[in-house]
C-alpha cells in the first residue's frame, strides 16, 4: 500500500481477487497498528532481507545481532540503508512510521502527491496543497517550513524532531511523512521537497469533500472504514477547516453525502463480511441526523 495506487489496489485484490475487499483491508490494517505488534522482529526481518544482498558480511552479523537485541540504532541503521541502496518498495513501511494516516501513501512521477483511501475513493493530495496544509497548520514562515523539512530530508535525532512546532509535527505524521524507525526522524523519500509554492486550481476541487472526512478519520481512526454521522463530516467540510481545498459550490453538502452513502453501501454489498449479519443500514440524507455509522 505505501508503493504505489497499483500496489493499493493489489493488496486488496489479495483478500479476494473478483471483488476487492477495499472496506475490509482498511480495517484490518487499521486494527494491526492499533495493536501491540505480535511479530515485530519477523516483519524487520523481512524487511531486512531486502537489503541483505547488498551489505557486507560483518554489517549482516552486526544488524542481525542488533535486532535481536531490540536495539534502537537498529531499526534506524536499517531504514539508512533502504534509503541508501534505494530500495524503494520499504520507503513507507509501516514498521517504521507512526500509527496515523495508515490509509494514505505518497507516490511520485505522474501520480505525485498523498493518495488518501477512503474506501471506494481514492482522494489525491497534490504537492502545491500539501504545502497549503502544512503552511496553514501552524503559524510559521515558508522559509522556516522548508528548513524543518530539509533538516528532515537529512536525518535529525528525535530530540531534534521534538523541538518542531507541535501542530506542525502532528500534522507531517498524519500525511505518513516523517519515518520515526528508532532514535531517528526521517522525511518519506517520496515526499516532494522542496514543496512547490504555486497557487492552487480547481483542478482537484471534487476533493474537498474526501478531503473533510479524512480529517473525520484522522480524528478518529478507530472508526475506519465506516462512514461517520453526517453531521460530523460537515463540520470538516469548510473552507476554513481545508485551506488546501477548491470547493464545488454545484453540489450542496446533501448530494455529496448521498453520494457518499451509495458508493460505500455498494462496496459493503461486495463485502459482506465486513458488517455484520442482518444488521440493517439506515442511510437517509432527508433526514442526516439519523444517520448511522456503517
Amino acid at each position: 500500500m505505501a508503493v504505489s495506487q497499483k500496489a493499493y489496489q493489489s493488496l486488496c485484490n489479495r483478500f479476494s481477487p473478483k471483488r476487492p475487499h477495499i472496506l475490509l483491508f482498511l480495517g484490518q490494517l487499521g486494527r494491526l497498528l492499533s495493536e501491540p505488534p505480535q511479530e515485530k522482529l519477523n516483519a524487520i526481518l523481512n524487511a531486512y532481507g531486502h537489503i541483505k544482498k547488498s551489505l557486507d558480511r560483518e554489517n549482516r552479523r552486526s544488524l542481525i545481532e542488533s535486532l535481536l537485541e531490540e536495539n534502537p540504532r537498529a531499526a534506524d541503521f536499517l531504514y539508512e540503508r533502504i534509503l541508501e541502496f534505494k530500495e524503494n518498495s520499504r520507503y513507507g513501511c509501516r514498521l517504521f512510521f507512526p500509527a496515523t494516516g495508515f490509509f494514505k501513501y505518497w507516490d511520485f512521477d505522474e501520480n505525485a502527491g498523498l493518495w488518501v483511501c477512503l474506501g471506494p475513493f481514492l482522494a489525491l493530495l497534490s504537492p502545491p496543497a500539501a504545502r497549503v496544509r502544512l503552511r496553514e497548520s501552524t503559524p510559521i514562515s515558508d522559509k522556516e517550513l522548508d528548513d524543518f523539512l530539509r533538516a528532515l530530508k537529512q536525518g535529525i535525532s528525535k530530540e531534534n524532531y521534538r523541538t518542531f512546532p507541535e501542530k506542525l509535527r502532528l500534522e507531517l505524521e498524519k500525511m505518513c511523512a516523517v519515518a520515526q524507525p528508532g532514535l531517528k526522524a526521517f522525511l518519506h523519500p517520496r515526499f516532494p521537497f522542496p514543496l512547490p509554492d504555486i497557487p492552487l486550481t480547481d483542478e482537484f476541487r471534487e476533493n474537498a469533500a474526501l478531503l473533510a472526512l479524512e480529517k473525520v478519520w484522522d480524528n478518529n481512526p478507530s472508526i475506519v472504514p465506516q462512514l461517520p454521522e453526517y453531521k460530523i463530516w460537515l463540520y470538516e467540510y469548510s473552507s476554513e477547516k481545508l485551506p488546501e481545498a477548491r470547493f464545488d459550490a454545484s453540489k450542496p453538502p446533501e448530494q455529496i453525502w448521498e453520494i457518499f452513502g451509495e458508493a460505500f453501501l455498494s462496496q459493503i454489498k461486495l463485502e459482506p463480511c465486513t458488517i455484520p449479519e442482518n444488521e440493517q443500514l439506515n442511510i437517509s440524507v432527508d433526514d442526516p441526523d439519523t444517520l448511522e455509522d456503517f
